[in-house]
């Protein structure tokens, strides 16, 4: 989720900055792990209101426009907090030979 280190969301209101922030989040989990989105291979981005499933599809596009991983737009019902109006998970493909120590 579009969120500060305390869990506060950030971006209230606006799909593609939340979509952009989570992906950058995962970008930087992966990038610890010695790896990148270009190793993502599915996402499922879950949505509170899908009627805005462009909006997310568009900054989901600008990420992996190359890289075309297999992606679920679900909608939900709620999250954690009444801001967050989006959460993705995304799963890749990591050579353990690559990666390295992560830390937390």
């Amino acid at each position: 989720m579009a969120s500060d280190a305390e869990g506060i969301p950030l971006f209230p209101g606006d799909m593609e900055a939340q979509v952009a922030t989570c992906l950058d989040q995962i970008g930087t989990a992966l990038e610890r792990l010695g790896s990148s989105h270009a190793d993502v291979i599915r996402t499922r981005v879950f949505l509170t209101d899908v009627s805005r499933w462009p909006e997310a599809a568009a900054a989901h596009h600008k990420v992996f426009q190359d890289i075309l991983p297999a992606c679920s737009f679900i909608g939900v019902a709620e999250l954690l907090h009444p801001d967050f109006l989006v959460e993705i998970e995304a799963t890749a493909i990591v050579s353990r030979l690559t990666a390295g120590p992560v830390e937390s």
